[in-house]
C-alpha cells in the first residue's frame, strides 16, 4: 500500500480503528507509514483531558514512525504524570538514536525536562533498556550504582538487554566497589 495514494475516508476509518484498540489498523497505518494518523494522533496531544493525551502518545509510539517523534518530545514536559510515562514507554518503541538523548535527560532527572520524580527515571531507564544502545550503558550502570532503589532494578534490567561488551569493566569495577545492592545487580548483569 506504500507509496500510492490512498482515499481519505480509508485512513480515517483505519485512525478511528486505531484509536478504539483495533491492533490490526496500527499495524496497517504504520506499514502504510501514514503521515496523516500521525498527525490525528499528534493532534489529540493537545487534548484538555490526561487520558487522551495517553492514549494518542500509546498510538504515536506503537506507529514508530519518526515523524511521531517530532510530537512526542515536547510532552515529555506534560504536567501529567501517566502522560510523560506512556511519552516516554513510546519513545522507547523509536527505531532511531534520536530519543536516546531526551531519554537520558529523562534518567537524569534534569529539570528541563519538567517535573523529576522516581516514576519518570524509571520509564526512562525501560525506554532506554527497549533501545538497546551502547550510548545509554554509562548513564544506566550510574543509576545501577547510586540510584534510587526502584531505579537501581530497572537500570539492572535494562542493561541485561543492552548486552554490551563496553560495560563489562564498569561492571566489574561496581562488583568490587560498590554496595551491597549495587554488588547483587552487577552481578545479576
Amino acid at each position: 500500500m506504500r507509496g500510492r495514494a490512498l482515499p481519505v475516508w480509508f485512513v480515517v476509518k483505519r485512525n478511528t480503528r486505531a484509536w478504539d484498540g483495533d491492533t490490526q489498523a496500527v499495524a496497517a497505518l504504520s506499514e502504510m507509514q501514514s503521515e496523516a494518523a500521525v498527525d490525528s494522533f499528534a493532534a489529540k496531544l493537545k487534548a484538555q483531558d490526561p487520558a487522551t493525551r495517553t492514549r494518542a502518545a500509546e498510538l504515536l509510539g506503537k506507529l514508530q514512525l519518526d515523524r511521531g517523534i517530532e510530537y512526542l518530545l515536547p510532552q515529555l514536559r506534560d504536567v501529567n504524570a501517566d502522560v510523560r510515562d506512556q511519552v516516554v514507554e513510546a519513545l522507547g518503541r523509536s527505531r532511531t538514536d534520536r530519543v536516546i538523548e531526551p531519554l537520558l535527560v529523562a534518567l537524569r532527572g534534569d529539570p528541563r525536562v519538567g517535573t523529576v520524580d522516581t516514576r519518570l527515571r524509571v520509564a526512562a531507564a525501560k525506554a532506554l533498556g527497549e533501545i538497546a544502545s551502547d550510548k545509554a550503558v554509562p548513564a544506566l550502570i550510574v543509576d545501577l550504582q547510586i540510584g534510587e532503589p526502584e531505579v537501581r532494578a530497572v537500570a539492572a534490567e535494562a542493561l541485561k538487554r543492552i548486552k554490551s561488551p563496553l560495560m563489562l569493566k564498569p561492571l566489574e569495577g561496581v562488583a568490587q566497589a560498590g554496595d551491597e545492592m549495587a554488588r547483587e545487580y552487577s552481578a545479576q548483569v
